[in-house]
């Protein structure tokens, strides 16, 4: 199942060393999200600290904001939530990098650490977040018709996609009340629906939590690139019911370039790579990559930087620690 607003996060702060303990970073943590939506499992502004293995949010948020702000009432706030990320982390920063912490719907992590623009490191499900302006990460573009695959196979198990699959112009003005309708109607189910979109034009997160988290769990997803719902049809019936064994994650910096397959690791130039895990997009709310980008030092071995990998792995698979 998708974990809610309230149970995911993106963070960024800038980190110094503790006045007082010389093994723990510190830093104030900024949302990355929008106001319209909830900003994050600890709100804001958390204190973000960073003692050996270990990452601690700490909300800061005022009684007066805990009341009366409305995503907080819908979704809850932590006051404090911590993860082992293992020791890579903390023995690669320096004093003025720019941390960010991930904690994304499927359950999977991400943190990088950004030196001048410069990737230091990248871990966990980083596919689509900004590295600094020298690595470039792509995924292999087959990856896009996993995400679909699970809708395919939910249409395959469907008695009549053209009455189980309802089709939404994001345009219409009366978009609101279709949901209502499709909501307090009586179906057959499975029930999906897909929004006709463009990428300036999407639906507010509000309808579709009220889609995802109501009663019935109605499935959505968007249409970016099709005319109509027969057209949207067509194609998921065409997609390859099982997954091609060769897929593959790109890197390049420069006019360097490798790529690997799960499972695989390498090096450019400076830079340790690993891939641990492609996409795999099962129902809902599937598995992101995993994968790893670390410039190792004297200290930090493959080992150590692998191990970080790992433990965000399990850590996904775990619920919130205070």
């Amino acid at each position: 199942m998708t974990i809610g607003r309230g149970g995911t996060f993106g963070y960024r702060a800038i980190v110094q060393s503790h006045k007082l303990r010389k093994d723990t970073w510190v830093g104030q943590a900024r949302t990355l999200r929008k106001s319209s939506v909830h900003p994050g499992t600890v709100g804001e502004q958390p204190h973000l600290e960073l003692t050996e293995n270990h990452i601690r949010l700490r909300s800061t948020e005022s009684t007066a904001s805990r009341v009366n702000n409305p995503h907080f009432q819908r979704w809850g706030l932590r006051p404090s939530v911590s993860f082992d990320v293992g020791l890579a982390p903390a023995m690669l920063l320096k004093a003025g990098d720019e941390l960010t912490f991930h904690r994304l719907g499927t359950g999977d992590m991400a943190l990088t650490i950004i030196r001048s623009e410069s990737l230091v490191l990248a871990v966990g499900a980083v596919g689509g977040l900004t590295v600094g302006n020298e690595v470039k990460i792509e995924e292999d573009p087959r990856i896009r018709q996993l995400d679909d695959l699970s809708f395919a196979v939910m249409v395959d198990k469907m008695k009549n996609p053209e009455n189980q699959v309802f089709w939404i112009d994001t345009a219409d003005i009366d978009l609101e009340q279709q949901i209502d309708l499709i909501t307090k109607a009586k179906h057959s189910y499975p029930v999906m629906v897909v929004f006709k979109a463009n990428s300036k034009l999407l639906v507010k997160s509000e309808i579709l939590e009220r889609i995802s988290f109501g009663p019935d769990r109605i499935v959505w997803t968007y249409a970016f690139d099709f005319e109509n719902k027969n057209a949207w049809l067509d194609y998921v019936k065409q997609i390859p019911r099982t997954r091609p064994n060769d897929l593959h994650i790109s890197f390049e910096l420069s006019e360097d370039q490798i790529q690997l397959r799960e499972g695989e690791e390498g090096f450019l130039n400076d830079y340790y790579i690993r891939v641990e895990r492609i996409e795999r997009s099962v129902l809902p709310p599937g598995e992101y990559s995993m994968m790893l980008v670390a410039k190792l030092n004297e200290l930090v071995t493959k080992e150590i930087a692998v191990e970080s990998l790992r433990k965000l792995m399990r850590m996904s698979n775990q619920g919130l620690v205070p």
